[in-house]
């Protein structure tokens, strides 16, 4: 729902063709995975990635917080 201009999403599907493709773009993908069978979201800022988030509250609640970590 927010608009999140300068920002770039990348689609990693599991396994197959087109994770490989992928990662030949984007190599850092390759330790980014699925949790517990779960889609997973990877927020990553300044060559550093928070940690994963499987639920849509964690990822609006990552979305709204400064790159510190808080709260905006």
């Amino acid at each position: 729902r927010p608009f999140l201009p300068a920002k770039v999403v990348l689609l990693h599907p599991p396994s197959g063709k087109h994770a490989q493709e992928i990662e030949g773009l984007a190599p850092f993908l390759k330790g980014q995975g699925p949790l517990d069978g779960k889609p997973t979201v990877y927020v990553c800022e300044n060559y550093a990635c928070q940690r994963p988030v499987t639920t849509v509250q964690a990822l609006e609640q990552l979305l709204s917080a400064g790159s510190d970590g808080r709260p905006q």
